[in-house]
């Protein structure tokens, strides 16, 4: 699936799949339709998937249904979710290209069917820019999410990824798509003799969460691809800066270091 509430990532060794029914409808120039219905994941409560892949029944049973519109010079994306006996959830997505900067703007909603003091009609805002200078690609976005307890990620892995464009490789969905955060991405990329690089920073603040280390939180990220023979490479270089980072407590600042690398062959 590839649905901005409901989708597969493909981050993990094993990605997390869905048994669902999809019925699509391109009758009309420029429209497709979508209609979903989304009853089993393989990873329960949680980004892991389960043992064996397993599919285990949704709690809650999801319904989406989708509009998407593109042309020559404007793509649009209307969603509704109805999580059974949950909330009603909304995504709206506009794109263009002014002057050779591509933007992109997103709102979103999420209506719970009971109303608590800790959760209530939420709502998520993200805008973002990418260009081209010369060889390099250059790329900002920023994204807002209220806070009225209410998380803007993926519903088959807790929340783990989002489709706001703010997210980075650690500071993903579990900072910046949860309730009360505001968070920041830049990030530069090109190709130098046939090797990717990539620069990225990502800020995430939050201070309406219990966790403190998504009070402010700041990610570092070099990534270097590159293929080898049949084999695709790809190594990051991760500092991460925040409140209980590094065996501090959540009330000091420190830091931590990451390298993961990635290896993969397609047969």
């Amino acid at each position: 699936l590839n649905t901005p509430f409901a989708f597969t990532e493909k981050w993990q060794s094993v990605p997390n799949t869905y048994n669902a029914g999809v019925l699509l409808n391109n009758s009309i120039d420029n429209v497709t339709l979508v209609g979903a219905y989304v009853g089993q994941v393989n990873s329960t409560g949680s980004f892991k998937v389960n043992n064996n892949g397993a599919m285990a029944t949704l709690a809650n049973e999801i319904y989406a249904f989708g509009g998407m519109y593109k042309n020559a010079g404007i793509s649009a994306n209307l969603w509704a979710y109805n999580v059974v006996s949950t909330e009603m959830a909304y995504w709206l997505d506009l794109g263009t290209k002014v002057a050779g900067v591509s933007v992109k703007a997103i709102a979103a909603m999420k209506d719970p069917a009971v109303t608590t003091a800790t959760s209530d009609t939420a709502t998520a805002f993200a805008i973002s820019a990418g260009t081209k200078v010369g060889d390099i690609q250059l790329f900002a976005a920023y994204s807002t999410v209220s806070d009225d307890g209410q998380q803007f990620g993926n519903y088959g892995t807790g929340h783990k990824k989002t489709k706001l464009p703010t997210m980075g490789v650690y500071t993903d969905g579990m900072y910046v798509a949860q309730s009360g955060s505001d968070a920041f991405k830049i990030k530069a990329a090109t190709k130098i003799a046939g090797t990717g690089l990539a620069l990225q920073y990502v800020n995430n603040s939050n201070d309406t969460v219990a966790n403190a280390a998504m009070d402010d939180m700041n990610e570092i990220d070099l990534i270097i691809s590159r293929k080898l023979g049949d084999f695709n490479v790809k190594a990051i270089l991760m500092n991460r800066d925040g409140y209980g980072m590094d065996g501090k407590p959540a009330t000091q600042t420190g830091s931590q270091q990451h390298v993961r690398v990635v290896t993969s062959l397609n047969f």
